[in-house]
């Protein structure tokens, strides 16, 4: 008596390695999804402090301005969670601080890695739509779009002409 031996055929391991395949893509295209909105949850946390602690700082200043020095950005002890902004080559500066009227008015603009641009103000928050050219030396112009007045006082978090360091003191 011969005995049968019986295994998968052709068709029903192809048939398991497309569901595989499909799952094996889902699961990318979710994780994709997920790992874009925690960059971009995580540098609008880093906006909402910033503009909390700025306005204590406004607060507690006798000249009840916003900081126009790299120095008094200093003072904030602010720390952004810089996995999250894009850096070289997507950009050449970014986290972009910048005030107008001697600092009774600030603008912050910021650039994620995901590829999604935001600012906030002491009136407002919302997405840039402004240029996508986000070189080092066009960036006071990006203020300037979103506060009038702003370009001649503007200071970059992360600026690739820095030589040693690319993130500026106020960032960390």
């Amino acid at each position: 008596m011969r005995k049968s031996i019986r295994g998968f055929t052709i068709v029903e391991l192809l048939i398991t390695i497309v569901v595989i395949g499909v799952l094996a893509a889902l699961t990318v295209v979710a994780y994709s999804g997920i790992r874009e909105r925690a960059l971009k949850t995580n540098v609008q946390n880093d906006m909402k402090t910033f503009a909390d602690k700025i306005d204590i700082y406004k607060a507690t200043n006798p000249s009840r301005l916003y900081p126009t020095t790299v120095a008094e950005l200093d003072q904030l002890e602010f720390a952004v969670d810089k996995n999250a902004y894009a850096t070289a080559p997507t950009v050449g500066a970014n986290l972009l601080y910048c005030t107008s009227d001697g600092g009774e008015h600030y603008v912050l603009l910021v650039y994620t890695k995901s590829g999604k641009k935001f600012y906030t103000t002491d009136t407002e928050s919302g997405e840039y739509t402004g240029s996508d050219n986000w070189n080092a030396s066009n960036y006071p112009g990006r203020c300037a779009n979103i506060l009038p007045g702003s370009a001649s006082n503007a200071f970059s978090g992360y600026n690739t002409s820095n030589p040693d360091d690319k993130w500026d003191s106020w960032t960390e």
